[in-house]
């Protein structure tokens, strides 16, 4: 379909995001259901991030999603929170209604379904999780629903991000009661039935590179 006046606009942002295959699916998805939509990635810096969402508001751009690094640090730049993205403090989705930005977070329910979708059930199983950013959030919170002992491993130097995600989940009564248990830690546990790496170690296009050593 030509790009034209009419074209609205939705967009990707996050660093990187050469790596996305967003554009490919979102923009297949519009051609066979006959949307005049385009979807756009935006490779933008932590430090210009207020700067992107403003310009993405004053341009009507009608929707966006949030990756690696900004699904906590754009909480603070939207007009309001889906009750779900609210509780997790995480998000990756974000929809222009005449020019209020509201935030979704989709990453929980998305993790939830491709475990049903295999046969897998994590209630009571001792699942780690790498890393503790926002996807880490929305993972831990709704395997914490699920009744899942969960080990949050993040590097020494940032073991305080994985501390925080263990205290808002205990936080919340409703899912820490089902939980089997959760702590922060920098180390493998022994016994794993389930890992979920939430880091951007491995992403293209620097795959077989790990930034750091997270499990020792």
């Amino acid at each position: 379909m030509p790009v034209s006046g009419k074209t609205k606009i939705c967009a990707i942002i996050g660093d990187p995001v050469e790596h996305t295959m967003s554009p490919a699916m979102q923009n297949a998805a519009f051609k066979k259901i006959g949307l005049d939509y385009l979807y756009i990635p935006f490779s933008v810096k932590l430090e210009n991030l207020a700067k992107a969402v403003a310009g993405l508001r004053a341009l009507n751009v009608i929707g966006f999603n949030v990756t690696i690094p900004h699904k906590i640090a754009v909480l603070k730049l939207l007009d309001s929170l889906d009750p779900l993205a609210e509780k997790i403090g995480a998000v990756n989705t974000v929809i222009n209604t005449g020019g209020k930005l509201r935030g979704y977070n989709t990453d929980a329910e998305g993790f939830c379904r491709a475990l049903q979708e295999n046969g897998i059930d994590p209630e009571g199983k001792n699942v780690t999780i790498l890393g503790a950013g926002g996807a880490s959030r929305a993972i831990s919170y709704i395997l914490a629903e699920k009744g899942a002992r969960l080990t949050i491993i993040n590097r020494q130097a940032q073991l305080e991000r994985a501390e925080n995600i263990a205290a808002m989940i205990k936080e919340k009564p409703e899912n820490y009661r089902k939980s089997a248990g959760i702590q922060p830690s920098c180390r493998r546990p022994p016994d794993v039935a389930i890992l979920v790496n939430a880091t951007s170690v491995g992403m293209s296009p620097r795959t077989g590179k790990a930034r750091s050593r997270l499990v020792r």
